[in-house]
């Protein structure tokens, strides 16, 4: 209950911030209400945000400050429940980009693992290279021996048969 505090309706309240902010707030009346939100505390380029018969809860995002007005009825009861009416934000400090955190410790068993589960790795890709490269070796000779094959292939020569009807004897 400490949260809620009694405004005067057409009353202006600021929402105060230097960037864009979500202002949240509920309001409670004895009678019908409308809720107005600017950006300037004169309410010149008001826009109605809300309106009810006893209760509402408004919630809207705004860059920079920002001012609301709650009309109602002349001798009309409103309460206003925003905890952080105030919202300017100011910097603390220089933004850091660096954490600096203590490095994990693997334990002395897990690194012998992990060296040798890379040795391992490093021993499995050499031996497959090797392998791969007396494939590549193997299928270039047989390719090779292909190639010679066929051009021999097409080189030979029939021989002439001879038309003179005559037998050789041999």
């Amino acid at each position: 209950m400490a949260s809620w505090k009694q405004v005067k309706a057409g009353d202006v309240i600021p929402f105060l911030s230097n960037k864009a902010r979500r202002v949240k707030f509920q309001v409670v009346a004895n009678s019908p209400i409308e809720i107005w939100a600017a950006s300037d505390d004169k309410m010149s380029d008001g826009v109605l945000v809300g309106a009810t018969g006893d209760k509402a809860c408004v919630e809207y995002t705004h860059i920079g400050n920002s001012y609301v007005m709650i009309k109602a009825e002349k001798n009309s009861a409103v309460y206003l429940n925003a905890p952080d009416v105030d919202q300017t934000i100011a910097e603390s400090e220089k933004p850091s980009f660096t954490s600096i955190e203590p490095r994990v410790r693997n334990s002395t068993e897990l690194d012998r693992m992990m060296q040798l589960m890379k040795y391992n790795t490093a021993q499995n890709e050499a031996m497959l290279k090797k392998e791969r490269d007396a494939m590549r070796l193997e299928m270039a000779q047989m390719r090779l021996e292909q190639t010679k094959a066929a051009v021999a292939a097409d080189m030979v020569v029939e021989p002439e048969s001879d038309d003179s009807g005559a037998e050789t004897a041999s």
